[in-house]
């Protein structure tokens, strides 16, 4: 117990202080942990063990993918699924492909550069949804369809892992017998958990509701019974968390049970980095240190070539393909994972985890201040990466003129598909524009007037006719995109009704400042309608009930 105390006690107080100095940087926390990790594994976890560390991280994590299956809706993986599925495998196909012949070109035996090829294509879902999470990125396209690719990076690399396992576990039988095995696994807990999902979740946590306590305490007993049960079966046991969150995601009190888990998720994935850090020897750099460059300079460049050119292929704009190929410049947890496992089969040598650890650091590090600067990146590479945009998507924004409409609506997600249904009804000219393409497909196939455009490019914005408009709608609850749109429209002499989103009220002023009509802020109007509901119907049920119809009637758009 002493050890335990010890271990914390000189980890968080080396953390704290390293993270100040970060922070007054102006650096990433991440990089602070890492570095911390780093020292520490130099300076004295030497000599104290530090397994109980180890297991802190392993709960991290399985917090985290519990929390990201808390966000993965049905509707939400619906909705960017197609897209996460294809640019998903392929970016596993081709990476896995080069990522061999760059391993053989460099001297690694076949083997063992199968086994980095594969390693080298997952990456770190820790990494990005914790970098997603602090810029409030997670609900943008590009944040959407990165929680759907890795979701199918997740369960290609619980494949992988499992026929390891299985490998291990029954060396004597054929690859016939584990696969069928591996397949009647997979299907009875597929279908095990739609069977929850579906009749059991409602029930139960209507129930559990009642006491925040106990659903608090029933959310992570399911999390972790999951992650047992699925180590279980010779799955992963992160798998097991991921799912156990999206069992919950059909729940109303999806919500109230994720921000009761993140602090504790805070605290433990901190452990995590700081573990990783602490792996890292100097003899693994001075070993390795060529073959580790070359490998994190494929991971850091060539992965988001690999998955820009897909999405590219998918129709996707140049920016949405930029944001997301940047944050995948990494290799994940599975990865060190999938070599362990090598080693304990005798497939591997030591050593090479050593190798792969300089590599993971590297690139997260690289990664994470690559995610953090985006923007600056991408308007500095804006012309070059217009050769990983289509041409017919490129022709249809700058060479199409639109004609006339009475009202411009920017965004169809969540909000805006509701406001189009509204301006038809009144029978408006309405134009709507987003930058999904899998959206303006569904959206049009209903009749509505969508089209596929980048409205931070000038060049789409000018083939639109607001000579007629009387307002521009924008439900994007991006600041820097909705001030963007004010200049461009001002600076157009446009004498319309300019109505914005805004989720702070500090952005809300400024665009009020800056020239706004109206500025929609969620929270505010959410206050003001309750309000106005205790006017107009008091404790009246009946009339609850009817304006629950009508809610439940436009939930349909919340897509």
């Amino acid at each position: 117990m002493t050890d335990i105390y010890l271990e914390l006690s000189l980890v968080l107080g080396l953390a704290l202080g390293v993270s100040l100095i970060v922070k007054w940087l102006k650096q990433p926390l991440i990089i602070g942990y890492i570095i911390t990790g780093v020292i520490a594994g130099q300076a004295f976890l030497a000599w104290v063990t530090h397994d109980s560390l180890e297991s802190f991280s392993q709960i991290g994590i399985t917090l985290l993918l519990f929390i990201v299956g808390l966000s993965l809706n049905p509707k939400t993986l619906k909705e960017v699924g197609k897209v996460a599925f294809w640019a998903g495998l392929g970016q596993i196909v081709f990476t896995s492909i080069i990522g061999y012949a760059v391993a053989r070109a460099i001297g690694f035996a076949q083997v063992t550069s199968i086994y980095l090829a594969l390693a080298m294509t997952f990456s770190s879902t820790v990494v990005i949804l914790r970098l997603l999470h602090e810029k409030g990125d997670q609900d943008k396209l590009y944040g959407r369809v990165l929680v759907g690719f890795l979701l199918i990076q997740d369960f290609v690399a619980m494949i992988v892992l499992a026929v390891l396992a299985s490998v291990s576990n029954a060396a004597s039988e054929n690859i016939l017998v584990i696969g069928v095995e591996l397949s009647a696994k997979l299907i009875i807990v597929g279908a095990a958990i739609y069977l929850c999902m579906k009749f059991l979740v409602p029930r139960i946590d209507s129930k559990l509701a009642h006491n925040r306590e106990i659903l608090f305490l029933g959310s992570l007993a399911l999390a972790f019974i999951m992650a047992a049960l699925f180590n279980y079966l010779g799955f992963s046991m992160e798998l097991g968390a991921l799912l156990a969150g999206i069992m919950l995601s059909v729940s109303p009190y999806e919500t109230e049970i994720s921000s009761r888990v993140r602090p504790l998720r805070d605290f433990f994935l901190i452990v995590f980095f700081i573990v990783m850090g602490s792996r890292l020897e100097i003899n693994m750099i001075n070993s390795y240190l060529f073959e580790a460059i070359v490998f994190s300079l494929f991971v850091l460049i060539g992965n988001p070539l690999i998955v820009m050119i897909l999405m590219g292929i998918k129709g996707y704009t140049k920016k949405t393909s930029f944001y997301t190929g940047v944050a995948v410049a990494q290799i994940s947890e599975f990865s060190l994972i999938l070599l362990i496992m090598g080693i304990s089969v005798g497939h591997l040598s030591p050593e090479i985890l050593g190798f792969a650890t300089v590599v993971a650091l590297i690139t997260i590090i690289g990664s994470t201040y690559f995610i953090y600067h985006t923007d600056k990146i991408y308007k500095k590479l804006e012309n070059i990466l217009v050769f990983f945009e289509k041409k017919t998507a490129r022709t249809k924004e700058e060479d199409k003129k639109v004609e006339a409409v009475s009202a411009l609506v920017f965004g169809c997600h969540r909000l805006g598909g509701g406001i189009l249904s509204v301006l038809e009804s009144k029978r408006n000219k309405y134009l709507a524009i987003d930058y999904d393409p899998v959206l303006v497909k569904k959206l049009s196939a209903r009749g509505m007037n969508v089209i596929f455009g980048d409205i931070s490019n000038p060049a789409f914005l000018d083939t639109l006719d607001y000579s007629k408009a009387k307002v521009v709608i924008s439900t994007i609850p991006d600041f820097k995109v909705n001030k963007y749109l004010i200049r461009y429209f001002d600076g157009m002499n446009f004498n319309g009704a300019m109505i914005f989103v805004a989720n702070q009220y500090e952005e809300a002023k400024k665009l009020y400042e800056a020239g706004a009509s109206y500025v929609v802020m969620p929270p505010y109007l959410g206050r003001r309608y309750i309000r106005d509901l205790i006017q107009n119907y008091g404790s009246n049920k009946k009339e609850y009930r009817k304006e629950k119809k009508k809610h439940l009637e436009e939930l349909e758009y919340i897509v």
